[in-house]
């Protein structure tokens, strides 16, 4: 059996439903597909701007980590400037202590006593020499025994030789300090 529709106003009435529906779904496809637009756009200046700070950042830090090493590299020498300069200072007064001794090994020494020969062995000096007399032997460390570069001395060894007779006296740097 036909069944024939009297009401044309429910036709138009489900077009118009119709109609509406699609035009609201169309402006949602249209709003999110703005939306995905806007939000693409912003995301790209984002990335676009972080990689700009990135590579900003990058060179700065490869300043900073060139100018670390020459720092490093400042730093490296004055050290070892340092350490040359207490090492020269050290050196000179050693020099002076040497000098120092000698100086008044000379002003000590009798006139008929020779020295030959200074060595140092950690904080032993051995002083070698020759004499025609045990008595200026004996006074020369006399002498030495009151000099205030050393601690003490002592004769540690007198033999006979060809000019008279040799010895070797023993004597201790005084602590510095």
């Amino acid at each position: 059996m036909y069944q024939v529709n009297l009401l044309p106003w429910r036709l138009r009435q489900q077009q118009k439903r119709y109609h509406f529906w699609l035009r609201c779904a169309a402006l949602q496809v249209l709003l999110l597909l703005l939306a995905w637009a806007v939000l693409s756009r912003w995301l790209h200046h984002q990335q676009t701007t972080l990689q700009q700070q990135l590579s900003e950042l990058s060179s700065q830090q490869q300043q900073l980590a060139q100018a670390i090493q020459q720092r490093q590299l400042l730093i490296t020498r004055l050290q070892q400037q340092t350490e040359k300069n207490l090492l020269q200072q050290k050196n000179r007064q050693i020099n002076q202590r040497y000098l120092l001794l000698l100086q008044q090994l000379a002003q000590r020494r009798p006139t008929a006593l020779w020295l030959t020969e200074l060595e140092q062995n950690g904080n032993v000096i051995r002083v070698y020499g020759l004499s025609g007399h045990y008595a200026a032997i004996h006074t020369f460390q006399q002498r030495l025994s009151t000099l205030s570069l050393l601690q003490r001395s002592q004769l540690t060894q007198v033999t006979p030789h060809q000019q008279g007779l040799a010895f070797t006296l023993t004597a201790w740097w005084q602590h510095e300090g």
